[in-house]
């Protein structure tokens, strides 16, 4: 019952990473192309978005956790 609760959340946990990975490439070639990054301010730009992907990860692993929990029947040692 462990690996179905994984499998039927991997699908979710791969679009989530997906989409991430999309948009902070997007995001960082916008900054360069319009010159918001630049070599004196590389350092600070690269902390917050450090930052950010930190809080999102940490949010949504929040999320994935909670999800598995329910899915195990509140379950503490099941669920992790």
């Amino acid at each position: 019952r462990k690996y179905t609760t994984l499998i039927a959340l991997l699908p979710l946990i791969s679009a989530i990473s997906g989409n991430v990975g999309l948009q902070a490439s997007t995001l960082t070639t916008r900054a360069i192309s319009h010159e918001q990054v630049r070599v004196d301010n590389y350092m600070k730009w690269l902390g917050r978005e450090v930052m950010a992907a930190v809080y999102l990860g940490f949010a949504i692993g929040m999320v994935i956790a909670c999800i598995s929990l329910y899915m195990s029947g509140l379950s503490y040692p099941f669920a992790f």
